[in-house]
């Protein structure tokens, strides 16, 4: 990602990409189509998706099922080499290892081990990202981006989107319905409504400031995701785990993309158990809430060198309450920072909507954000 035009467009397409393949009833058709649009975005050559076919003695095989490529790119879904390749015994051991850590590979390929460039480099590549997709907490697949002319710099926020579009992808591909695909799915989508949402309303918001705040969005939701998955097959998870898991991610949400020292937000909460929609809905409005705290749109960040903003998720009387409080060092409320004002809940509010929340107004010093929701 070379620019904000670009960013600005792998984010829309990828946005895109989740409510097609959420919606289709062609899934074929969506898959290619997300695989073109993305490339052309992401400005790649080449974009195709493997499954995994079967594991044997340690050995997986993988086949190649999809591919867009450019003009200019000759493609490979024909190459008889990509049926059935065996991953270790080929020299990909590697990319294996971190698939099943749901962690991607990507780099320019004059730069990988030798054991992985020959085949790579037959293939005219020049540099690689690869993802790995999963199903039912399984290892499904992986899809792969390549760029057969120039030398490139994968950028963080564009890998993570590239990331996110696994999720979809997952759950079209094998038609999973389990919580956790259907529910990131979901709300991967409801991020490209709320990105409409935000645009519409908002339209004299710079565009950085929406890429930011959106991009935050998914990469929270890609570490819920990714968190979840190693928890196995739930339906429901401990809000108390799921939060302080999360709360590096938070921290970065916090400092509005600016350097800064870690533990600015501090997480406390209770024994409540929610399903997993729920707490993905959770996860989103939190990233939210915290990212109006930390930057306003139009003259961007505050300054909260000296804030520490408490998170608190506690059960009450039969429903669950999130609290978002400001505190000096010392713990006192922080005077002067205003609760959260209409153009926050206008952005939050197709979420409290789906997750009937309510949102309680106060004017308790340092409270900056209320809100009440049914578990369930």
């Amino acid at each position: 990602m070379t620019d904000n035009s670009q960013g600005s467009s792998v984010l829309a397409e990828v946005l895109g990409a989740h409510r097609a393949l959420l919606g289709s009833s062609d899934v074929p058709k969506a898959v290619f189509e997300a695989l073109s649009k993305v490339g052309n975005a992401a400005r790649v050559d080449r974009a195709y998706i493997f499954q995994i076919t079967g594991t044997e003695n340690d050995e997986s095989f993988a086949s190649q099922r999809y591919e867009w490529v450019s003009e200019t790119t000759s493609p490979q879904i024909d190459n008889p080499q990509l049926q059935d390749l065996p991953l270790r015994a080929s020299g990909y051991s590697r990319w294996l290892d971190s698939f099943l850590q749901f962690r991607p590979i990507y780099g320019n390929i004059e730069d990988l081990p030798a054991d992985e460039r020959p085949a790579l480099e037959e293939q005219g590549i020049v540099s690689i990202l690869i993802v790995p997709i999963f199903a039912d907490s399984q290892l499904w697949g992986f899809v792969g981006f390549d760029d057969c002319r120039t030398r490139r710099v994968w950028i963080e926020a564009e890998v993570d989107l590239l990331v996110s579009l696994t999720v979809s992808l997952g759950f079209a591909l094998s038609g999973s319905r389990a919580a956790l695909d259907s529910a990131t799915t979901s709300s991967l989508a409801m991020v490209g409504r709320l990105l409409d949402v935000h645009s519409a309303i908002f339209s004299d918001t710079p565009m950085d400031h929406l890429m930011q705040r959106t991009e935050a969005r998914v990469r929270i939701l890609l570490e819920a995701h990714r968190y979840l998955i190693g928890r196995g097959a739930l339906d429901t998870i401990s809000a108390a785990d799921l939060l302080h898991a999360l709360t590096v991610h938070y921290d970065a949400v916090s400092r509005c993309g600016t350097p800064g020292p870690a533990g600015r937000v501090q997480v406390s909460a209770g024994a409540v158990a929610l399903p997993i929609d729920r707490a993905l809905d959770v996860v989103i409005v939190l990233a939210d809430v915290l990212a109006v705290i930390a930057c306003n749109d139009s003259t961007g960040c505050h300054d909260l060198a000296n804030v520490r903003l408490g998170v608190s998720l506690q059960a009450v009387e039969g429903r669950a309450e999130l609290t978002v409080t400001a505190m000096e060092k010392d713990g006192t409320p922080v005077e002067g920072l205003p609760p959260l004002d209409g153009m926050a809940h206008v952005l939050l509010r197709r979420v409290q909507e789906q997750m009937r929340a309510t949102v309680v107004r106060t004017t308790v010093a340092g409270l900056l954000f209320r809100m009440q929701f049914p578990v369930t």
